[in-house]
C-alpha cells in the first residue's frame, strides 16, 4: 500500500505538500502538483478513507437497516435508495434484521461505531428507546414504513387506507362513465 510518505520521498516534497497537492489545495504550485499527481498515479496511490474520515469528521457512509430484505417492496426500495445515495457521493451499507430486535440493536450500534453519517431504517418497533435516543441526539435518521406514536422522527409512511379508498373511487368513477 502506497502512503503519502512514499510519494513525498520519490518527489522530494514534504508529506504536507503532497497532501495539499492530492487534496487540490490552492497554495500548491501547478508544476509541483503535476509532479506529485503523476507519481501518485504511477504508484496507483489510493487515499486512506479511514484517515480522511477522521480529518473531515465525515465517512460518507449511510446505513440502510431493512427488517426483511425478501419483501419485494423493500428490495425495490433498497435499489432506489442505493442509486440516490451513490449519486450523492455516499456509500450504502445494507443490513437485514430479519425482524430480530436484538440484531437490530447490534446493527444500529455497529453503524454508530462505524461513524455512519446517517441511518435509514425500517425498524422492528420493539426498540423504541434506541430510536428515540437517536432522534433526541439529532442523529440523521429516517424511518420508513413504520411510525412511533410516542415521539416525532423523520419518517416516510405509506397510507394504505387512503390508497385503497382512492383506488375504489377511481374504479367506481370508471364504471359510472
Amino acid at each position: 500500500m502506497v502512503r503519502l510518505k512514499d510519494i513525498a520521498k520519490l518527489t522530494g516534497f514534504s508529506i504536507n505538500t503532497v497532501s495539499r497537492a492530492l487534496n487540490n489545495k490552492a497554495e500548491v504550485k501547478k508544476e509541483t502538483r503535476r509532479k506529485i499527481l503523476r507519481v501518485a498515479k504511477e504508484l496507483n496511490y489510493q487515499p486512506n478513507a479511514l484517515a480522511r474520515s477522521m480529518v473531515l469528521k465525515k465517512t460518507n457512509l449511510v446505513g440502510l437497516v431493512i427488517s426483511e430484505i425478501k419483501d419485494p417492496f423493500y428490495s425495490q426500495l433498497t435499489s432506489v435508495i442505493e442509486n440516490y445515495v451513490y449519486s450523492n457521493n455516499y456509500k450504502l451499507i445494507l443490513y437485514n434484521t430479519n425482524e430480530d430486535p436484538n440484531r437490530e440493536v447490534q446493527i444500529i450500534n455497529l453503524l454508530l461505531q462505524q461513524k455512519a453519517d446517517g441511518i435509514i431504517i425500517i425498524p422492528t418497533q420493539k426498540n423504541k428507546n434506541i430510536i428515540k435516543k437517536l432522534v433526541n441526539d439529532n442523529y440523521p435518521l429516517v424511518i420508513i414504513s413504520r411510525k412511533f406514536n410516542s415521539f416525532n422522527a423523520n419518517s416516510v409512511i405509506s397510507n394504505f387506507e387512503q390508497g385503497v379508498f382512492n383506488i375504489v373511487n377511481m374504479v367506481r368513477e370508471e364504471l359510472v362513465c
